[in-house]
């Protein structure tokens, strides 16, 4: 009796629930209000339920899920962390915690939202004129027009800053752009482009609004290898109960956290006021190296299956290699920082 006592105790330990798979290690949402955490709440209902059964196939076929759009314009999140014009408004750091809800299932839908909301919105906000602002950024909050932007050319990567080479004339009440842009998300179906060229008049780069009818991951990759470590079973159990198995997952699970950390606390500092170049150009060069550790591990634990499109492992690991070098390489984005902490520019 004593042994078949023990025997259903080892087996109710055994059918103990296992810990669902969860990247906000330190809680970073607790960072934000009641009703900000509702808003993501539903950003993840709406990715986890209509994205993330879907977004494999489109990510193999190289296409995007246009309808999925009218559900999403119904998140009301246009113009998050932009304030007026019709814009959602918000902290740069409810912004962040969206982002990242949106890369955990897809790194190329939070890129869209991203270019959209943070770059083509963000230039209007940031740089337009009021007529401009007036114009443009209420139907873009409304999702009605959705925006890309243009500034890296097939030539031209790192030094875009003093090597552009598209140009932008004056012609009478009018511009006129020459030159190509490539890597622009968005660009294929936007409807409106802000296109960065060089004025030939004073040789400055200028933002132009071009209406198109005239012309990131981490935390998916580790909730994913999570999840899987804990069903497969290899010599008769979960692969998550070896050693090995859970050195990995503990390394992706410090990355995830510290580049969260990293980044909210640059949020606030943005939302301060005080954000500086330099300030972003260490987040972006810290979290995409730990970002391509952190997936490059993930596939590790899937073994085989990690280049398989439906393990979700390999669609985060070549995700992550267009994060690490758009919007500024590691080594650029270090030579920034280098120059601030030196006062000496390293730059050719």
């Amino acid at each position: 009796m004593a042994t078949a006592t023990a025997a259903s105790r080892q087996d109710a330990k055994e059918r103990k629930p296992l810990p669902a798979p969860n990247s906000d290690f330190y809680t970073i949402t607790d960072a934000l209000t009641a009703e900000e955490r509702t808003l993501v709440k539903q950003v993840r209902a709406f990715m986890e339920t209509n994205v993330a059964p879907v977004i494999n196939k489109y990510w193999a076929d190289d296409a995007f899920p246009f309808e999925l759009l009218p559900a999403f314009k119904e998140l009301n999140i246009g113009g998050l962390g932009l304030e007026g014009y019709g814009c959602r408004g918000g902290s740069q750091k409810l912004f962040g915690v969206v982002a990242m809800e949106l890369a955990r299932i897809d790194a190329s839908f939070g890129t869209f939202f991203g270019v959209h909301d943070g770059l083509a919105m963000g230039s209007i906000y940031l740089d337009g004129s009021e007529e401009q602002k007036q114009k443009w950024l209420p139907p873009m909050a409304r999702m009605e027009k959705i925006g890309c932007f243009g500034l890296t050319e097939p030539l031209v990567g790192s030094s875009v800053g003093g090597g552009l080479t598209t140009t932008a004339k004056r012609e009478g009440d009018a511009w006129a752009l020459n030159g190509q842009k490539k890597w622009i998300g968005n660009a294929p179906w936007c409807d409106v482009s802000i296109i960065w060229a060089r004025d030939v008049a004073d040789n400055q780069v200028k933002g132009f609004i071009v209406e198109n009818k005239t012309t990131r991951c981490q935390m998916g990759a580790y909730e994913n290898a999570l999840a899987y470590a804990q069903q497969r079973l290899q010599f008769g159990k979960p692969i998550a109960s070896f050693q090995l198995v859970q050195d990995l997952l503990a390394r992706m699970l410090a990355n995830v956290t510290a580049c969260q950390c990293l980044m909210l606390r640059l949020a606030q500092i943005d939302d301060d006021g005080k954000m500086l170049d330099h300030h972003a150009a260490l987040a972006k060069s810290f979290c995409t190296t730990r970002l391509r550790e952190t997936v490059a591990w993930g596939r590790e634990l899937f073994g085989a299956n990690g280049i398989v499109v439906e393990s979700n492992a390999a669609r985060f690991f070549a995700d992550a290699e267009a994060l690490y070098s758009y919007e500024g390489t590691f080594q650029m984005q270090n030579l920034i920082v280098g120059k601030a902490v030196t006062g000496i520019s390293a730059f050719v």
